[in-house]
């Protein structure tokens, strides 16, 4: 009974500083004019976050936990099915399903380097056009027609855009031109 008291009083000892927000703040010291607004800016970001109990805590973990336990208890069981499969195939079928798999292994790794050689393919395309290599995500990469096409519609759309901002901030009133049939005072006293 002892044990479970001291248990009890552990969960709650634990359980309260998550429940009230500690501020760190430190106390104005007597005599110390300073105004309490001074502190409001940072007590209004910090009551904008989201502050949990310790039991949401718990329960949100506890959730995560499981969903992931799940996920690797599935992924076990595919395994064991998968060697339960392979273990009552003939010698022939295994032989056959490891090639299967190394095929299945070297095209995913083909598909992979070829999209590899196309991004950059299409960031040595931009970099030629001018383009900023910022602009790669907007390049379709699925095939080397895609790439070229692509490439251009993205810089087409990036040089319009530039052009359109540009004269955006240059769209402000002309500057006033000056009158040549006026005299230049400072001329007209040198006498030029």
């Amino acid at each position: 009974m002892a044990e479970t008291n001291t248990t009890t009083q552990t969960t709650e000892a634990t359980s309260q500083p998550a429940e009230k927000p500690q501020n760190n703040a430190p106390a104005p010291a007597e005599g110390n004019d300073t105004p309490k607004q001074e502190n409001a800016p940072q007590n209004a970001a910090q009551s904008a976050e989201k502050t949990f109990t310790q039991d949401e805590l718990n329960k949100i973990l506890a959730d995560r936990l499981k969903s992931e336990q799940k996920r690797w208890e599935k992924k076990a069981a595919d395994e064991k099915a998968e060697a339960e499969r392979v273990a009552k195939m003939s010698a022939e079928e295994k032989a056959k399903h490891e090639q299967e798999k190394r095929e299945r292994e070297f095209a995913e790794r083909e598909a992979e380097l070829s999209r590899k050689e196309r991004t950059a393919t299409a960031r040595d395309l931009l970099a030629e056009k001018g383009a900023p290599a910022a602009l790669i995500g907007a390049v379709d990469v699925s095939s080397d027609e895609a790439v070229t096409n692509s490439v251009e519609a993205v810089v087409k759309a990036f040089n319009e855009a530039v052009s359109a901002e540009v004269a955006k901030k240059l769209a402000g009133a002309p500057p006033k031109s000056g009158n040549s049939a006026k005299a230049d005072p400072f001329r007209e006293g040198l006498g030029i």
